[in-house]
């Protein structure tokens, strides 16, 4: 992020600030997301004179915005329509009134009201014991899961807090992978012998959730084989949406039976389906379709509620890493977490 990402946030409010709506809009956050990557805002009700000013500032290519907030007053159409002579002595207080506004909305994006409460953060790890790790980040930015080898070589799950340069080590967690964390950050879940586990990160031993060999293999035809997982998630309404044997199952954080929730399309020479991140509203989430076809892999939007011919296939970002997708709270801004061409993107939802 840079301050390309705070010129778009200024276009984009300058918009709702002419027009009274958002230039990008849906019924769910999935809809305003592909409205973001996919459609141009509407530039009819917005005055002549600031249509190429806001079309600059919205541009999604971030090269191609405009580089300087200060040059906006260079891209004013010096050329508006004539008006009567009886109209011309307000349009100067017009003027002032559109330069009001771009300053407020700077000031408004520049200066929150209620900044955040700051905390340490301290970063310090051993490359010989965490080489091969899996690590994964608390959804409140506060601790950070993360496997190593203990002196007799055998992996096993560690937290530590981001204010502390200590780590501590979850019993029972031997050989985990996949890991990933509650809503509420109270919880791991992760994979280990063929099953889908949670712990509690305050102490007591790890719980199953389902046997990752009946999700992935129900007839048991590779019994030498131990299921792992790629990737999860766990929404607040207590469902958890994992990849495992290259599709995506679904299955109550309680504990029960994983359901499918995609299948692999071979008209699309797809290859896995991965990494499914909840979006805030608890039902919808993103995942990773991989596919031997460069332009079908990408980021799609995926349901809990939908079946599985029903999934959705409008991809939102292309290519085969994944999305991340970061929501400071119940109104806070959203934001996807992306590669793109070897650096890493973030764009607001």
């Amino acid at each position: 992020m840079d301050k390309r990402t705070d010129i778009w946030a200024f276009g984009v409010v300058l918009y709702e600030l002419l027009v009274g709506e958002s230039p990008f809009r849906g019924d769910i956050v999935a809809d305003v997301m592909a409205a973001v990557l996919t459609k141009e805002p509407e530039w009819g009700p917005v005055p002549i004179r600031l249509q190429r000013l806001l079309a600059t500032c919205l541009q999604k290519d971030p090269g191609r915005r405009l580089h300087d907030i200060a040059d906006f007053g260079l891209l004013l159409d010096e050329t508006p329509a004539p008006a009567p002579a009886r109209q011309r002595t307000w349009l100067p207080w017009s003027a002032a009134v559109v330069l009001v506004a771009v300053l407020v909305a700077v000031l408004l994006l520049r200066s929150p009201s209620k900044p955040a409460a700051a905390h340490a953060v301290r970063f310090q790890f051993s490359v010989a014991n965490t080489f091969d790790s899996i690590f994964a980040p608390s959804p409140d930015g506060r601790r950070l899961a993360y496997t190593a080898d203990r002196p007799d070589g055998r992996s096993q799950l560690w937290v530590r807090s981001l204010d502390s340069l200590e780590a501590k080590v979850l019993p029972g967690t031997e050989n985990a992978g996949g890991l990933f964390w509650s809503s509420d950050s109270r919880f791991i879940a992760f994979s280990a012998k063929g099953k889908l586990k949670k712990i509690d990160i305050s102490g007591g031993p790890p719980l199953d959730v389902c046997d990752l060999k009946s999700a992935g293999d129900p007839a048991n035809e590779r019994p030498g084989i131990i299921p792992g997982i790629r990737g999860g998630s766990w929404s607040r309404e207590g469902t958890m949406v994992f990849g495992s044997d290259n599709i995506l199952f679904r299955v109550p954080a309680e504990g029960g039976t994983a359901s499918p929730l995609t299948a692999l399309d071979p008209g699309w020479r797809e290859t896995y389906h991965a990494r499914p991140v909840f979006l805030r509203d608890g039902r919808h989430f993103l995942y990773l379709r991989a596919s031997s076809t460069p332009g079908n892999s990408g980021t799609y939007v995926g349901s809990v509620n939908a079946k599985i011919e029903d999934q959705g296939r409008q991809r939102l970002i292309g290519g085969q890493i994944g999305v991340g997708y970061v929501a400071s709270d119940d109104r806070g801004p959203e934001y996807l977490v992306f590669l793109r061409n070897d650096i890493l993107m973030a764009q607001t939802a």
